[in-house]
């Protein structure tokens, strides 16, 4: 990514994917620098990693959570794919109080995955709003009624697959996701069709043609730049909200 701290943390796997090599690398002088931007900013924290990995130190973690206590006027998105941990450490992280500036996230790109983290991410409580990154979105998925009725308090990232082995994303897989969040107050973010979009939008492309398994409706490969975010021709950008 063009960043000195990365290097030696990835490898190329059997599918000639880039993935992670099991390295982690705890960066304490990352830990503060919020303290100094006086504007409130909403931070993504470890966007490139999983704060919440088994060999990152329990001390580590509650560092973090002492600069997030102490400058409540930005607002934190913490995502992992590891809620088990979020859920037998988040006592000792906030002390059982409550975190309005925490938006707290796992991800989950098809109904397994969901169905695999949806029980310890339900019992990480104490957090401002949440969200579910379905991104890249490979399959599917139903939300139970015990996350829908988070309402306005959750928000659902949706985003089709980038790079050079990148898989399609379904309309009908989309469709089905916002429809289920509107009809419960619960706040969309689509953010980008990934390499495919429809044919429909593309009709005249010459890329690669793609009819995901269980769709009526067939995808190009054209991009991700040129795919862009256009969904029901508008841009779907809401926010939780936070309490």
């Amino acid at each position: 990514m063009g960043n000195a701290s990365y290097e030696g943390l990835t490898k190329i796997n059997a599918h000639g994917r880039t993935v992670f090599n099991g390295v982690v690398r705890a960066i304490d002088s990352e830990i503060d620098r919020p303290r100094s931007w006086s504007r409130p900013e909403n931070i993504f924290a470890c966007s490139m990693s999983d704060f919440l990995h088994t060999a990152v130190p329990l001390t580590f973690l509650q560092r973090i959570f002492k600069t997030i206590r102490e400058t409540p006027r930005h607002k934190y998105l913490l995502l992992t794919k590891r809620p088990q941990r979020a859920a037998r450490d988040w006592p000792s992280l906030t002390g059982g109080d409550h975190f309005s500036q925490i938006r707290f996230g796992i991800t989950a790109e098809n109904q397994r995955a969901l169905d695999q983290r949806l029980g310890p991410f339900l019992r990480v409580g104490g957090c401002g709003a949440y969200f579910i990154s379905a991104e890249p979105l490979l399959g599917p998925i139903r939300l139970p009624s015990s996350v829908l009725r988070m309402g306005e308090r959750l928000q659902i990232v949706i985003g089709g697959e980038s790079g050079r082995l990148a898989r399609p994303t379904a309309v009908e897989w989309i469709d089905a996701l916002v429809l289920q969040c509107l009809d419960h107050g619960v706040k969309v973010f689509f953010k980008q069709w990934g390499e495919y979009a429809p044919v429909a939008q593309f009709p005249r492309h010459t890329g690669i043609r793609i009819t995901p398994e269980g769709s009526r409706q067939e995808m190009v490969k054209v991009g991700t730049k040129n795919a862009g975010r256009i969904y029901w021709g508008i841009e779907w950008d809401q926010e939780p909200i936070h309490n």
